[in-house]
């Protein structure tokens, strides 16, 4: 953008210009050498080289290592705590449903375009059939009517507003998930192929926009991401906790107790 052209003009092309960049490591965190570290672990890799870097960051993909974690073969509904993300369809785009559990997701569906009435009953009996999840819905727009009619039918639903805080928080996790391989997901086609085209870009604002490329859908992405929105105090927090403790106190057959707010 604007602010890289004079940058660029500062590196020399202009004697009337000169221009610095400093990382973190050099400026008013130079001190704070750990915390630095810890910030590279805990973000995705774009934002660290943007903001801590002090790099400039080209508009391109976000997801790696699809291939990798798009892999886990899918599993029939058993006696777990689920959890479920509900991207509902807009204009020309589908209702997504993704359910998992600890730092898995085992089961995507796609609705066909159809009437509120026939998807909100396909969708109940989807939840039935997986022991009534925990379902995190977008509840801007319609969402905001489909969850209050699936709260009154007994499903136990969490409103998300997707503002631009919010969205670009829950779609971060999903991208630091996918960086460090650090979760599974079962091996969906169109999910992959939505994730491979999924891109930011800055704009003039200098805010980051990210969507699928053009022409191509995003209603996978946001259902895997309102899944492991739900799921992330287990796979950052509880699942690092095992790894290092080993098997001791709190754990279960598939993991360890959750708790919320750990």
């Amino acid at each position: 953008g604007l602010f890289k052209q004079f940058y660029i003009r500062g590196q020399g092309g202009d004697p009337e210009w000169k221009s610095f960049r400093f990382a973190s490591y050099e400026g008013h965190m130079k001190n704070l050498p750990h915390e630095i570290e810890t910030m590279r672990h805990s973000i995705p890799e774009r934002i660290f080289k943007q903001e801590i870097m002090a790099e400039f960051t080209d508009d391109g993909a976000l997801f790696r290592h699809v291939d990798e974690v798009c892999s886990l073969s899918s599993e029939v509904s058993c006696n777990k705590d689920y959890v479920c993300g509900v991207d509902l369809a807009r204009h020309s785009d589908y209702t997504v449903i993704s359910i998992g559990y600890d730092n898995k997701c085992v089961y995507i569906e796609r609705i066909p375009h159809m009437n509120w009435s026939l998807q909100f009953e396909r969708i109940k009996a989807i939840l039935h059939a997986w022991n009534m999840p925990r379902v995190l819905i977008d509840s801007t727009g319609v969402g905001d009517a489909f969850y209050e009619s699936l709260a009154e039918s007994g499903s136990n639903v969490e409103p998300i507003s997707f503002n631009n805080l919010n969205k670009t928080n829950i779609l971060n996790n999903l991208i630091l998930n996918f960086e460090k391989k650090s979760i599974a997901v079962v091996r969906n086609e169109l999910l992959i192929d939505e994730l491979k085209n999924f891109e930011f870009s800055i704009l003039s604002s200098g805010r980051v926009r990210m969507e699928g490329s053009s022409g191509s859908h995003d209603d996978h992405v946001i259902s895997l991401a309102l899944l492991f929105w739900g799921l992330k105090d287990y796979v950052f927090h509880v699942k690092p906790m095992l790894d290092s403790i080993g098997k001791r106190s709190n754990v279960r057959e598939h993991g360890v107790v959750r708790e919320q707010g750990m």
